[in-house]
């Protein structure tokens, strides 16, 4: 018997149930919610010849000041986290398209 996690009170309940003892949270309601959820970060690994184009998009991106962009930029950071893989993929494509231009 498999158990998971119920996403409102975290309890663990078998995945047979339909809803979480403890809680009452209807279970295919928080498997479906669960596949939905998933998040990512995005990494910069290399910003080319275009250091200074990326250290603007990545303030843009991500809401910082010069000093901590330019800090990704140097450093190889994690550029923004949390984000759904549409977002991830946006910016993956747009910081791609600035270091090939």
């Amino acid at each position: 018997m498999s158990l998971i996690k119920c996403i409102e009170c975290n309890h663990e309940v078998s995945g047979f149930a339909e809803s979480c003892p403890n809680c009452g949270c209807p279970i295919s309601m928080s498997t479906n919610r669960k596949k939905d959820n998933n998040i990512y970060s995005v990494i910069l690994v290399s910003c080319g010849e275009r250091k200074v184009k990326i250290i603007k998009q990545i303030r843009e991106i991500v809401g910082c000041d010069f000093v901590t962009a330019k800090n990704i930029v140097d450093n190889i950071y994690c550029v923004k986290t949390n984000c759904s893989v549409e977002e991830a993929n946006q910016i993956k494509i747009l910081l791609e398209k600035m270091v090939k231009v």
